[in-house]
């Protein structure tokens, strides 16, 4: 039962995706620096949901604060967003150290024909990563569709690896905090 669980988990609950303090994550502290993201990413194990694709164009400014710019689609939907971040920076890329940031993203879906958006979503994050790349983030997502609003809290971890020094790959799985409990709970671990 418990091996079934656990897979149920991560079929069920995980999303691969990235989070957006991406270009951040890779500059070193006192230095700036543009990064272009691509994100490809789809709920595990569901038939009905869309693939999203995004494109994010981030500058990291040499004090810490990090402004993004996103677009793509999910399914008939746009996607057009910003997002901004703060890190708090260990001293040195060679000096064992741990590094945060929090952020602020915003998004709009809409439909092609509709002046109006369909659906808003803003997120608010906390995260920490290491100077080897790795992350962990705690955030919550608000999302509004029509007149219903719904908030949710997720985990994010994952890593990026790096290819030289200026360009990189994130993998990263999101996980809702809300079936992750369910799942718990379920579990009696006698």
């Amino acid at each position: 039962r418990r091996n079934r669980m656990k897979n149920m988990m991560l079929i069920i609950s995980i999303m691969i995706g990235y989070c957006f303090a991406n270009t951040g994550i890779l500059v070193d502290k006192g230095y700036s620096a543009f990064g272009i993201w691509a994100n490809v990413s789809r709920t595990i194990d569901c038939d009905e949901c869309e693939e999203t694709k995004e494109v994010s164009l981030d500058y990291m400014t040499k004090v810490g604060l990090e402004i993004g710019l996103n677009a793509g689609q999910v399914g008939d939907l746009d996607i057009a967003g910003a997002h901004l971040s703060y890190h708090f920076k260990s001293n040195s890329l060679y000096q064992k150290g741990t590094n945060f940031y929090i952020g602020y993203a915003m998004k709009e879906f809409s439909l092609k024909d509709q002046d109006e958006p369909y659906a808003e979503k803003t997120t608010l994050s906390l995260g920490v990563y290491s100077n080897k790349k790795s992350y962990f983030e705690i955030s919550q997502e608000s999302s509004s569709i029509d007149f219903m609003d719904f908030e949710t809290e997720f985990v994010k971890f994952g890593g990026i690896i790096r290819f030289g020094q200026k360009a990189g790959f994130n993998i990263g799985y999101k996980i809702d905090v809300d079936v992750l409990d369910a799942m718990f709970e379920e579990e009696d671990f006698e």
